[in-house]
């Protein structure tokens, strides 16, 4: 009852309603992805879908590289100094000029580590085009740091759902795997369209005005423990895929996707709530300790709690779940759902303190954390896969993600502290991460 007291007035109200808002946005992402994923996946069978899945894999690695790390940091920014418009701008310029690099480095490593199939390398070209509509996120994040989370919401829904039923009509013509290739670039621009639709209506300035190498370095130089952190989440979250593409062929990666992007669908929960509680907790830590604490506190053990209860329930199903959804030829992938899904309890709680730690000035220990965690996941994955395939990988998650959440954070004197105070609601005046 104190809790529902606090949601519903002053800022707690409002952060209860960007919330529910980026929610309306996420849960709408995860039913059109596990509708659509569903049909197209029955549609192009498993060695199609695991060409498709290892291209949107690696493309992904090379977005967080687009991001340069710095989206929380210029989200501080915009909320400590809310009339400047000089980080963002600067944030823009950098990612304008990073994505077209992207998308070539998307191909060459596809090159190297796929050369003896030209299909892949082809469905590559297709897919990382997408990269080049990616600097478009930097107007959700505008919004993030004024707590307006409504107009893009509504921008990113109206997108997705349009790119949804272009990929049913797909699946009912027959399109061939290219054409599903083609229908994620046409998603990532319908996106960046609506996106820059909803910024103009509430910013008129200009996109493009000059921004100074001052702030450019400075986000760059603040950014980059996250960018770097940035990118080994997401090899941990994907070597899996591109380890199997190699060792095991393509339909094993199409079995594998399937159980983890029922499991991925869900790690929008932590996303979209530590996007809306951001700005709350950034300015509760310069004026209301105390309030900072019981807020991090609360959300921590929300998550905690939400990852139980999912990957339990899940994990359950899934022997009833794979083969009525996705049908039978993906029957071999229940058991790797079945482990796979306890992944999600250690990654939600690894996502709220990332945050904590980039408002504790603590962007270091991100990098740390997240290096023990790839390092743990690739051995794994090197040792698991060429013997248990899918299941080994399923393995390795699990156990990377678990070591992340749960014995990584008290390793070291600094983040152990942190970790406590989040766990008992209780800090002091002294309290950054450095």
């Amino acid at each position: 009852m104190n809790w529902l007291r606090r949601v519903r007035g002053g800022e707690n109200g409002k952060l209860f309603g960007n919330f529910g808002w980026l929610m309306f946005d996420r849960v709408g992402r995860m039913m059109i992805n596990l509708v659509v994923g569903v049909a197209v996946a029955r549609h192009l069978g498993p060695a199609d879908f695991g060409v498709l899945s290892f291209a949107t894999a690696l493309t992904s690695i090379f977005a967080v590289l687009v991001g340069l790390g710095f989206d929380e940091i210029l989200v501080r920014d915009l909320v400590r100094e809310r009339q400047s418009s000089g980080a963002w701008k600067a944030a823009w310029q950098l990612r304008l000029a990073v994505s077209s690099a992207a998308y070539v480095g998307a191909l060459f490593a596809t090159c190297l580590w796929r050369s003896d199939s030209p299909r892949a390398w082809g469905v590559v070209a297709i897919v990382a085009a997408g990269l080049l509509f990616a600097p478009a996120d930097l107007m959700e994040l505008w919004f993030q740091a004024r707590c307006k989370m409504r107009p893009p919401a509504v921008a990113r829904q109206l997108a997705l759902w349009i790119a949804g039923a272009w990929r049913l009509v797909l699946v009912a013509i027959g399109a061939h795997l290219n054409a599903f290739a083609a229908a994620s670039v046409i998603e990532a621009a319908l996106v960046a369209i609506a996106l820059t639709w909803a910024f103009t209506r509430e910013q008129r300035g200009s996109l493009l005005a000059v921004a100074t190498s001052l702030e450019r370095r400075r986000l760059l130089r603040e950014g980059w423990p996250m960018l770097a952190s940035g990118l080994l989440v997401m090899i941990t979250m994907q070597a899996d895929r591109l380890l199997l593409s190699r060792y095991a062929g393509d339909a094993v990666v199409g079995i594998y996707a399937v159980a983890a992007r029922v499991t991925e669908v869900f790690y929008a929960v932590p996303l979209a709530l530590g996007a809306a509680v951001m700005p709350q907790l950034a300015a509760l830590r310069m004026s209301d300790e105390t309030g900072y604490w019981k807020l991090a506190r609360q959300v921590f053990l929300g998550l905690a709690a939400a990852g139980i209860v999912l990957s339990a329930l899940i994990s359950g199903l899934a022997f009833y779940l794979v083969p009525l959804v996705f049908g039978e030829r993906y029957t071999p992938a229940v058991h790797i759902l079945a482990i796979h899904v306890w992944s999600l309890t250690f990654v939600f709680l690894v996502s709220i303190r990332s945050r904590l730690l980039v408002i504790e000035a603590g962007t270091r220990w991100v990098l740390i954390m997240s290096l023990l965690t790839a390092l743990i996941d690739v051995a794994g994955n090197f040792v698991l896969i060429p013997r248990y395939g899918g299941v080994g990988a399923a393995w390795t998650t699990v156990i990377a993600w678990a070591f992340s959440a749960l014995v990584a954070p008290w390793l070291f004197l600094k983040t152990r502290e942190l970790t406590r105070r989040t766990l008992t609601g209780v800090g002091t005046a002294s309290c950054e991460v450095r």
